[in-house]
């Protein structure tokens, strides 16, 4: 029970803009139903919603940093021209996202480049 009551309390604490109000219904149910099976049998309910929760709370937020700087090497023309789509996507200016891997000495000098 005090277990419940402390993950409530933490629940409440996380930011107002996600959705909590069905996953402290399910620990108020918990609370007054703790039977062992029950609170098993919702237990992997109550933690997909507070996992999804958590998750879509940090997707709103997350932001890269202005100096990140996206580096990476694969040896597919197809793979690096993605990666770098992928890099602008999140938010990496475009002269800041570098894919190597064209040919041997871009692989063999990937290691050079990156620790320079």
């Amino acid at each position: 029970y005090e277990k419940l009551y402390n993950l409530k309390q933490d629940v409440l604490a996380l930011k107002n803009d996600i959705s909590i109000m069905s996953i402290v219904g399910v620990i108020n149910i918990m609370m007054q139903n703790p039977r062992s099976e029950y609170v098993t049998d919702r237990w992997f309910y109550l933690f997909a919603r507070i996992n999804g929760a958590i998750i879509a709370s940090m997707r709103k937020k997350f932001r890269v940093p202005k100096n990140t700087i996206g580096i990476a090497l694969d040896d597919s023309r197809a793979q690096r021209n993605f990666i770098v789509k992928f890099f602008e996507f999140i938010g990496i200016p475009p002269d800041q996202c570098i894919a190597f891997g064209d040919g041997r000495d871009e692989i063999m000098g990937f290691e050079d480049y990156v620790v320079k």
